[in-house]
């Protein structure tokens, strides 16, 4: 009588924060490597989103989080070396433009952890659905950052100016 195999049950393992510490950092520097060679090399990116500034950083916070997702974390860095070329001259001519990029990099964190956990998923280490209510938190609090960063940089350059 052959053995019946039981179903292989998914554990939960620990966080592997090196993975995501890594890439998260790689993602900083890639920001001012953006600023820092636009600046060099006298070209900016002109921003393609011609809203106002608080819709403009809610869409450009959802695609930092969406670009983190994308290749499991690893093309995050990519879309902060645009974001850092676009940002330059706003930065350069009011140094507390660089405030807005505190959302984004908030939901690259979360889309880069997202990531890894689809990465985990796929490899049949661990469920993703285990991690969802971690993930929606993390983008919750990024966009809502996203809404609130704008107004205090507004406020901030009228008082301030």
């Amino acid at each position: 009588m052959p053995a019946t195999e039981t179903p292989k049950k998914i554990v939960k393992t620990k966080e592997s924060y090196g993975e995501v510490a890594i890439i998260f950092i790689a993602t900083i520097g890639a920001w001012i490597a953006g600023i820092a060679v636009s600046s060099f090399l006298g070209y900016s990116l002109e921003p393609f989103l011609q809203f106002d500034i608080i819709t403009n950083t809610v869409i450009l916070t959802f695609a930092a989080f969406v670009f983190a997702v994308l290749l499991f974390g690893f093309l995050a860095p990519l879309f902060f070396i645009v974001l850092g070329m676009m940002q330059q001259t706003g930065i350069f001519e009011n140094p507390i433009y660089a405030l807005l990029v505190v959302p984004m990099l908030f939901a690259a964190y979360a889309g880069i952890t997202t990531g890894i956990y689809l990465l985990r998923d796929l490899q049949g280490k661990d469920n993703i659905f285990n991690y969802k209510r971690k993930i929606l938190i993390y983008l919750g609090v990024s966009l809502v950052l996203a809404v609130l960063m704008p107004v205090i940089v507004m406020l901030a350059q009228t008082y301030l100016a």
